[in-house]
C-alpha cells in the first residue's frame, strides 16, 4: 500500500464524519454528504501531488497521533493557504482537485511583465478519465488564475495581455471577467499527457495573481442544490409575511403587481415554479424564480443576478421561499393546473386566495 492508500485508509477508518467535515472545511470543499461521499471528497487530495495533502496529514497527525504515522506536517505560507481556498470554492460549477501549489505571478521590480513557471504531474487514470470525456463536458484539466485583492473573492481574473502556454502549445485566455463569476477556467486537457508537463503564463499588469493548475469534475444542478442546502431553507414563512406587508405601492422593480398580488410563474422559464427561490437580498417576496432555472442559467451566463430586481449574490444567498412554496404545494395538492399562476395574499390576515376563482366566481355572477 502506497503512503498516499495509507493516509486515505486512516482518515477513512479513523477519522468521525465530523472531523472529515472539519477537514473538508480547512480545505475549502464541500462539507455536505454522509461518511462514505466526504471520504470519497478526500480521497483525491491524499494524493501527494495535491496541495491539501498536507493539511490532511496535519489534521490527522494533531487529533489521532496515537494511530498516525504517515508524512510531515508543511507549514504553508498564510498567502498559499488563501489562495488555495480561493481556488477550491472558486467555482460552484466545478468540484476540483489542485495538481499544483498557487503560483505567484506578480511583476518584476522594473517593469510591470508578469510570468510565471508551474509544472505538475498528470497521473495515468487522470488521463485515461480525460481521454474518455473528449468534449470536456463532466472532467477537465483547468488552469485558473486569481487576481490578489479581488473586490469579487471567487472568481477567475486574468491579467492584461495573458499568454498561457502549455507544453509549449499556445492557449487562448478569456477576456477580463465581465461578471461576477468571471470567465470560464481554461481547459488545458487536449495539449497535455500523462507524466510531467508544464505551464508558462505571461501578462502585463502592475498587480500580483495566482496561478493554480487543478483536476476539475463538473458539478450538476441537483447536486449544486445539495451543496446550497445548508442556508437553503433559512427563510422563514414569518419572514415572507412580514416582508409582503413591507412592501411600498412605489417599487419600481415589480411591474404591474399590487404589494399582495403574487405571480407564481418563473420569469426565466415562463411556467409555474417548481421550486421558488431568491436570493437574500432581494427585498420583495414576488422576486421569485424556478431555482433549477436560475441555476442552468448562471451556469451558461455567469452571474448570480436576480432577473428582477438584478441584484447581486452568490450560492450561499439562494433562499427557498417558505411562503410561496406553501401555496405551490397547496395548489398541487388541489389539483390546481399550471396556467394557475396567479394569487392574492393578505398580510394582515396573512391568508391567500387564487385570483382564478375569483375571475372565474365574477364571471358566474355575470352570467
Amino acid at each position: 500500500m502506497d503512503d498516499s492508500e495509507g493516509l486515505f485508509d486512516f482518515v477513512r477508518t479513523q477519522c468521525r464524519v465530523i472531523d472529515m467535515r472539519q477537514t473538508l472545511s480547512l480545505c475549502g470543499l464541500p462539507t455536505s454528504g454522509n461518511k462514505k461521499d466526504l471520504s470519497a471528497r478526500l480521497r483525491p487530495h491524499c494524493n501527494p501531488n495535491s496541495p491539501w495533502r498536507a493539511t490532511i496529514a496535519r489534521f490527522a497527525r494533531d487529533n489521532y497521533e496515537p494511530g498516525y504515522s504517515g508524512p510531515e506536517f508543511i507549514a504553508w505560507p498564510q498567502k498559499t493557504v488563501v489562495a488555495m481556498q480561493r481556488a477550491a470554492q472558486l467555482d460552484p460549477f466545478w468540484r476540483s482537485a489542485p495538481l499544483t501549489a498557487p503560483v505567484e505571478l506578480l511583476p518584476t521590480l522594473d517593469s510591470s511583465h508578469l510570468y510565471a513557471e508551474a509544472h505538475f504531474h498528470m497521473a495515468d487514470d487522470q488521463a485515461i478519465s480525460l481521454a474518455q470525456d473528449k468534449e470536456g463536458a463532466l472532467l477537465q484539466l483547468q488552469v485558473v488564475c486569481m487576481m490578489r485583492g479581488d473586490q469579487i473573492d471567487r472568481r477567475c481574473y486574468w491579467p492584461d495581455r495573458a499568454v498561457l502556454r502549455v507544453n509549449s502549445f499556445n492557449v487562448p485566455v478569456p477576456e477580463r471577467p465581465s461578471s461576477n463569476l468571471g470567465p470560464h477556467p481554461v481547459s488545458i486537457g487536449n495539449h497535455c499527457h500523462p507524466g510531467q508537463n508544464v505551464i508558462h503564463v505571461f501578462g502585463i499588469d502592475t498587480r500580483t495573481f495566482d496561478v493554480v493548475v487543478r483536476f476539475a469534475t463538473k458539478v450538476g444542478v441537483e447536486e449544486l442544490i445539495r451543496d446550497c442546502q445548508p442556508t437553503l431553507f433559512d427563510m422563514t414563512e414569518d419572514e415572507s409575511w412580514r416582508t409582503i406587508s413591507g412592501v411600498s405601492a412605489s417599487d419600481n422593480d415589480i411591474v404591474c403587481m399590487t404589494p399582495d398580488s403574487i405571480s407564481l410563474r418563473c420569469p426565466l422559464g415562463g411556467s409555474r415554479m417548481k421550486i421558488p427561490a431568491r436570493l437574500a437580498q432581494c427585498k420583495s417576496v414576488a422576486h421569485c424564480f424556478d431555482l433549477s432555472n436560475f441555476l442552468e442559467l448562471a451556469m451558461i451566463a455567469r452571474h448570480w443576478t436576480c432577473p428582477i430586481c438584478r441584484c447581486q449574490g452568490r450560492p450561499a444567498d439562494l433562499r427557498v421561499e417558505p411562503l410561496i412554496s406553501k401555496i405551490i404545494g397547496a395548489l398541487d395538492f388541489l389539483g390546481g393546473c399550471d396556467d394557475d399562476v396567479d394569487v392574492e395574499c393578505d398580510p394582515e390576515r396573512r391568508v391567500w386566495w387564487r385570483r382564478q376563482a375569483l375571475e372565474e366566481m365574477a364571471s358566474v355572477l355575470d352570467a
